[in-house]
């Protein structure tokens, strides 16, 4: 997964301050949260928010990116819905969400939807859409 090649990466490989972590399949679960939501790299990175630090507007204030979901206190749990499990069913523990959350959300989309998702090993077909999307750019792609 993504996170954990983050962590093994910036937390194991990398260290320049703080301790070196033990790599992510070896850190028990409470640490892994604990670790996620308080720690950066030497440039100021954590692992949970790359999305959101590369296309929202402010996504690169990680303390506030890494607080804008938060599980609540161990004993809060979702609302049952219809018993599944993966969409807040019982037993789920809930989130509480930052007054800022939408604001980064909308802003995350909203530059999304300017972007032109290319596929270097589909050269071809990536062509294609970047000719669609911004014709300018697309005679300059080499396959």
């Amino acid at each position: 997964s993504r996170v954990r090649s983050c962590w093994n990466y910036r937390f194991v490989q990398r260290v320049q301050h703080g301790p070196r972590l033990q790599p992510f399949d070896e850190t028990p679960p409470p640490e892994l949260v604990r670790v996620l939501l308080e720690r950066s790299d030497r440039d100021g990175h954590g692992c949970l928010n790359e999305p959101l630090r590369i296309f929202a507007d402010g996504g690169m204030a990680e303390a506030e990116v890494s607080r804008l979901a938060s599980p609540q206190p161990p004993g809060v749990y979702a609302a049952a819905d219809s018993g599944n499990a993966s969409h807040g069913g019982a037993g789920t523990p809930s989130c509480a969400f930052s007054a800022s959350a939408p604001g980064y959300l909308t802003s995350a989309v909203t530059n999304m939807l300017r972007c032109a998702p290319l596929v270097l090993e589909r050269c071809h077909e990536s062509r294609q859409l970047l000719s669609f999307m911004f014709p300018g750019l697309a005679i300059r792609m080499d396959c």
